[in-house]
């Protein structure tokens, strides 16, 4: 697999994020190594400098997130069909073994990374020179290793991925359903209705009142909550209406054509609440330490706030709508 057209996409990507990174991480460095040198801040070779990280650190974020996207449209779509006995991303995942699913986890936490980096950065360019140069840099190098575990984890999990094995999906998603009783749906679903409570009340408005520290951990701790329940709820609970069967836990068949790629949305809808939920946690410390910034950093926490109840409202409606349509067509609630 690591011959095909699009593994080479996705190998080429994280090759030139490495050649940026390193890039970014030698200009890092040398911001580091000047720190207390007024002077040196303001010369015109330390702006160079810290124009080149900004500039360099949007190539990464960006290739990064084309990296992602290319694995979870191959391992859903393009790779399926190649391997013996695969239908959907699940076999694919078999057939890699721990590998791939580590390198969506880390891939995912790359991106998380790279998304606080590019907060930091934002909000230094409405600075005077000089002013958070080292935050910014500190940020990129907390970022260089998950970038290149990243890399490594996608050529490894592309190369174990061998054209010829053979797999099943189907067992596997089945074989889940009995595990699937072990799982207290009550639960999961509470925490679902619990986190989305915490976020509509701490994050609508949150632009309008000065940052307090229990509030910004509350939207943080709620959206990484409000995640993880929202993907237990859609896998054991509101998947089966896309389905029709009640013993079908599988994520990566909501990717398919025959269920319109819903999958994607629900990927972009869960980013979408995680990333803002993130950046109205970083938007507020920097008010916090920034005085000047109390301003516009309360306009992104007032935008990111509005992007989490957007993206709330429209996990509901993607999963709410079906169950509506089944009561319609069949008379009952229950798949």
């Amino acid at each position: 697999m690591l011959f095909h057209p699009l593994s080479i996409a996705v190998i080429l990507t994280d090759a030139v994020s490495c050649y940026f990174l390193f890039a970014a991480f030698s200009s890092s460095i040398r911001v580091l190594l000047q720190d207390g040198e007024a002077d040196e801040q303001e010369s015109p070779l330390s702006v160079i400098r810290e124009e080149s990280i900004s500039r360099n650190g949007r190539f990464i974020l960006l290739l990064q997130c084309l990296s992602l996207l290319f694995m979870l449209f191959g391992i859903s779509l393009v790779f399926p069909p190649i391997l013996t006995g695969i239908m959907c991303g699940t076999g694919v995942l078999q057939i890699s073994g721990e590998t791939a699913v580590q390198m969506l986890l880390v891939k995912i936490c790359t991106l998380l990374v790279l998304h606080v980096w590019y907060l930091i950065d934002r909000a230094k360019q409405e600075l005077p020179a000089g002013k958070m140069d080292m935050a910014a840099a500190k940020a990129m190098l907390c970022s260089v290793p998950f970038v290149f575990l990243s890399v490594w984890l996608t050529v490894k999990t592309l190369w174990v991925m061998n054209m010829g094995q053979s797999g099943d999906c189907c067992t596997l998603a089945y074989g889940a359903a009995a595990d699937g009783s072990s799982v207290n749906l009550n639960l999961w679903l509470t925490l679902l209705g619990g986190s989305t409570l915490v976020l509509f009340l701490f994050g609508a408005g949150a632009g309008k009142r000065n940052p307090i520290p229990i509030q910004l951990f509350a939207v943080l701790a709620g959206g990484v909550l409000w995640g993880l329940a929202a993907t237990v709820c859609l896998d054991y609970f509101f998947s089966a209406y896309y389905y029709g069967v009640s013993q079908h836990h599988c994520l990566w068949c909501l990717f398919l054509p025959g269920n319109y790629g819903v999958g994607y949305l629900f990927f972009f809808v869960l980013a979408l609440v995680l990333s803002q939920s993130s950046a109205l946690f970083v938007n507020g410390r920097i008010a916090m330490s920034q005085g000047e910034l109390v301003k516009w950093t309360g306009m992104k926490r007032q935008q990111s706030g509005m992007l989490i109840i957007a993206g709330i409202f429209v996990y509901f409606l993607l999963t709410l709508l079906p169950v509506l349509l089944w009561k319609i067509q069949h008379g009952v609630w229950t798949v």
